[in-house]
């Protein structure tokens, strides 16, 4: 089965979460018209090294290590299928156009946690996800992930920027954000406490 074929393929390679989704409406973001399935790839963010963000001359903004690897695993699951010959396109970790959080939903992989994040029931919001656009069926049916917050408020109440009281406020993150960026250097210092204080999947630890 194709689908198992995949999964054993990017598990060798790093990935620890493999999913698939064939829902025309999360294929959208993809911008691949001819895409007929997708496949999702998570890797649990285990070091804070891996979350830490990097400037490189050849990059207009800063990424994290982890969206490196994420972007290489990605990029092998495309060669795999071209191998097949089927079409597909890689969309990296670290490609900031593309919002991969529906095609993780629809996976079953995770779903999204007060805090606005996506959370998965093994690692919580410390994962980070890439995927492939591909021409290929994939008959693989999503896990089901229930609410995985129920009453928590943890995140909400760490915020230091106060985005998490009430709807999410974006600009209040991102203001606080740009203040820990400013003269931060080669390595880029951002806040990370809604997902540090998350007690989702924290069993791995």
């Amino acid at each position: 089965m194709l689908a198992d074929e995949i999964a054993r393929h990017a598990r060798k390679k790093g990935a620890e979460l493999v999913g698939f989704t064939s829902s025309r409406e999360a294929l959208r973001c993809l911008r691949a018209p001819w895409a007929r399935s997708a496949v999702v790839l998570g890797l649990s963010i285990r070091h804070p090294l891996l979350a830490t963000g990097v400037r490189y001359p050849s990059w207009e903004e800063p990424r994290q290590f982890i969206d490196v690897i994420m972007d290489a695993i990605a990029l092998s699951v495309e060669e795999f299928l071209r191998g097949r010959g089927y079409r597909a396109m890689a969309v990296g970790a670290s490609n900031r156009s593309v919002d991969l959080r529906n095609l993780v939903i629809s996976s079953g992989l995770g779903v999204e946690g007060r805090n606005r994040l996506i959370l998965t029931p093994e690692f919580g919001p410390r994962v980070r996800f890439s995927a492939v656009a591909t021409d290929a069926v994939i008959s693989a049916p999503p896990r089901r992930v229930e609410n995985l917050c129920g009453s928590c408020r943890i995140c909400r109440d760490a915020c230091p920027s106060g985005a998490l009281n009430g709807e999410f406020d974006i600009s209040a993150c991102e203001s606080y954000n740009r203040k820990l960026e400013r003269g931060s250097g080669l390595l880029v210092k951002k806040c990370t406490l809604c997902t540090d204080v998350c007690p989702v999947g924290r069993r791995w630890e």
